[in-house]
């Protein structure tokens, strides 16, 4: 099973309309600072229907590889931007790269199934309230939506002043 397997069973997991759904997702937009690297957020996806998702804010994590998951463990500093926007905090991985006993108490676990068919929570992630992130964070949501074609999302020039 590879990351592409991973996203698809998580955007199935999660259908729109009722959910807005990000791959591979920067939480600011522009750079980092000079010496500082900005963790991407593997999958980001928010509720948007109250009634039935309480707008949440979901990140997850994937790991394909043992390896991965451990180095993940000696850098949890890793994980502070995905927290800082989410209520909730994912690994999502194929059954047997990571017991639950083994995620960190500020995340939960998601196992998808062979052929990337069914995502089934192992272990629940804490849900945090949050503070809703910052314009930065949705500008690049709103970027991200418009390039990729988002229905009745355009981005477009400031209409030149009249004079």
């Amino acid at each position: 099973m590879n990351v592409k397997d991973v996203l698809l069973a998580l955007r199935r997991h999660h259908p729109a309309p009722e959910w807005a759904f990000f791959e591979e997702l920067r939480p600011a937009t522009g750079f980092s600072e000079p010496g500082q690297a900005l963790s991407g957020i593997d999958a980001f996806v928010m509720g948007t229907w109250e009634s039935t998702t309480r707008l949440a804010r979901v990140a997850y994590e994937i790991k394909v590889s043992r390896s991965d998951f451990l180095r993940e463990l000696k850098h949890p500093e890793k994980r502070k931007p995905a927290l800082e926007v989410s209520n909730r905090f994912y690994f999502a991985m194929p059954r047997g790269i990571a017991a639950s006993e083994e995620v960190p108490a500020d995340a939960g676990l998601v196992y998808i199934t062979a052929g990337a068919e069914k995502v089934m929570i192992v272990k629940e992630a804490p849900w945090r309230d949050t503070p809703l992130p910052g314009p930065r964070f949705w500008a690049m949501i709103l970027r991200r939506a418009a390039a990729r074609g988002g229905a009745g999302c355009s981005v477009t020039a400031p209409a030149p002043a009249v004079e």
